[in-house]
């Protein structure tokens, strides 16, 4: 340290910035928690297992889409692709789960948290909304991925609005797998 270092007392300063509200707090939250699921922003160790499981998920679409494309017959449903990529759904959000929660309880960052405008039900509603929403994302891209192969490859308009009918359903069946699935991973992170 410099004999000549100086430490200015500018005194007390009030934030005088914009307050942007709950509202923007429980966003920011839910994108947050989106990106640690996925493990972006964080180490590259931390990436491996989610993104390992996308991987999977999508090749087994690809797959599909491909057997379906030279065959012309359909090789899985796209409630039973969400039926036998439950167990990758599983282990997603057993290992993703509780990390989104512990983290904060580890850190002792919710009381932080709750100083302003948050609530724990805002918490809590955005760590679900965030578990779901990645569970849903790892269920269903792989599904538009089977849909855009199916409708591609139909053979007039009726096909391919039967194709998008048959779709609804899957992506309806990931979001109920979805929600289970990461209500459940939740209930015991923070346990």
């Amino acid at each position: 340290m410099s004999v000549d270092s100086v430490i200015h007392d500018i005194g007390y300063q009030r934030y005088t910035g914009p307050r942007l509200g709950r509202e923007y707090a429980v966003g920011s939250l839910f994108l947050h928690g989106l990106r640690t699921a996925y493990g972006l922003g964080r180490s590259a160790k931390s990436k491996i297992f989610p993104w390992a499981v996308a991987l999977i998920v999508t090749t087994v679409a690809v797959v599909f889409t491909a057997v379906r494309a030279q065959t012309g017959q359909r090789v899985a449903t796209y409630t039973a692709y969400t039926e036998s990529m439950g167990l990758l759904a599983i282990l997603f959000v057993a290992i993703v789960g509780p990390e989104l929660v512990s983290r904060d309880l580890r850190c002792g960052v919710l009381p932080l948290y709750f100083t302003r405008a948050l609530r724990a039900s805002d918490y809590a509603l955005a760590k679900l909304a965030a578990l779901v929403s990645a569970v849903w994302l790892l269920l269903g891209a792989p599904q538009l991925i089977m849909f855009l192969g199916g409708a591609f490859g139909a053979a007039d308009v009726g096909a391919a609005w039967d194709e998008l009918l048959d779709l609804l359903p899957g992506l309806a069946y990931a979001g109920i797998h979805a929600i289970v699935f990461s209500s459940l991973a939740l209930l015991g992170g923070a346990v």
